[in-house]
């Protein structure tokens, strides 16, 4: 979660000529694949 908080700190908005401004993004999460991913291994080759 930190990482989203991360990406919208650095935005820069221009200043509005009067008043106030809210800026809204709608963000939509969805869970992840629940099946864990198999490491792949790679076995050294061996050269002749």
């Amino acid at each position: 979660m930190q990482c989203v908080v991360r990406a919208f700190e650095g935005i820069d908005y221009p200043k509005p000529e009067s008043g106030t401004v809210a800026v809204t993004y709608p963000l939509l999460f969805t869970p992840g694949d629940p099946t864990p991913p198999n490491p792949t291994s790679t076995a050294p080759s061996s050269a002749p």
